[in-house]
């Protein structure tokens, strides 16, 4: 059961297999996020993590297998109609807009632009500004709330590593999102920066009720975090439960870990 008390899974994956010219980067992965939930995603490089990632986003088809998020079947959709049905993802290497400013990488990250071509400014104008209005009330509070509100009009090229990944969070919540898939948000932070992610997480979670998938080898970070850890090895799900207990699973000590500490 979810921590909303909700018995349905937001998201849900059925035997996802992803192969190319014959080697299977991904086989069988099934899965169940109930919403509320923080679930990491850990294993060695080359386990398939990032692949399940692309297979969710609709970054890549699977080759065998369904998906379901929300109730609506996902697998084959692009990757612009899973983000609207609300499952946004990020990248390990944060993709910023770096000739537009920060303020900007969020304005073009809002709901309904859609609705904002000429045809629309010279039909409905009020329509069009009361949207905009709306997206940058929007993004003003999220600059705020991520602490780049003082740098809302500079470049968002001039940030730093660890500021990129606060605003590639803030622009994956732009446009309401309902669960946050992060792949390895803690790569290249200082840990200063690491704690306050993990904050935001935590809060995020709290106060809005998002729900996360999270790939990340800082095993600290996914015990203190996370309600449940998926662990793959070979493209396959070889463990999975309580943070704690994964750790010490004899397959994940053997493929992944190496000690138990």
């Amino acid at each position: 059961m979810s921590l909303n008390g909700s018995n349905e899974p937001l998201l849900q994956a059925d035997g996802f297999s992803k192969e190319f010219d014959g080697f299977y980067a991904v086989r069988d992965v099934s899965l169940e996020i109930c919403p509320g939930e923080i679930v990491g995603l850990i294993g060695p490089n080359g386990a398939g993590k990032t692949t399940v990632f692309n297979l969710l986003s609709g970054l890549l088809r699977p080759s065998a297998g369904r998906a379901w998020f929300s109730g609506r079947r996902i697998d084959g959709l692009r990757p612009y109609q899973v983000a609207r049905l609300g499952m946004i993802r990020t990248f390990q290497l944060s993709r910023v807009l770096s000739r537009l400013s920060v303020a900007d990488n969020l304005h073009l990250a809002a709901a309904g632009q859609g609705r904002e071509g000429l045809l629309d400014n010279l039909l409905v104008p009020g329509q069009v500004r009361r949207h905009e209005a709306r997206a940058r009330e929007r993004a003003t509070h999220l600059l705020t709330y991520f602490g780049l509100d003082k740098m809302a009009d500079e470049y968002a090229g001039s940030l730093s590593g660890g500021q990129r990944k606060l605003l590639e969070m803030a622009r994956a919540l732009m446009p309401g999102a309902r669960m946050l898939l992060l792949d390895e948000p803690m790569a290249g932070v200082n840990p200063a920066l690491k704690e306050t992610l993990l904050e935001y997480i935590a809060d995020l979670r709290k106060q809005q009720g998002l729900t996360f998938f999270i790939i990340e080898h800082d095993l600290d970070m996914i015990t203190a975090l996370c309600d449940r850890v998926l662990v793959m090895a070979g493209g396959t799900v070889i463990a999975a439960g309580d943070p704690q207990e994964v750790k010490r699973h004899p397959d994940v000590v053997d493929s992944y870990l190496g000690v138990v500490s």
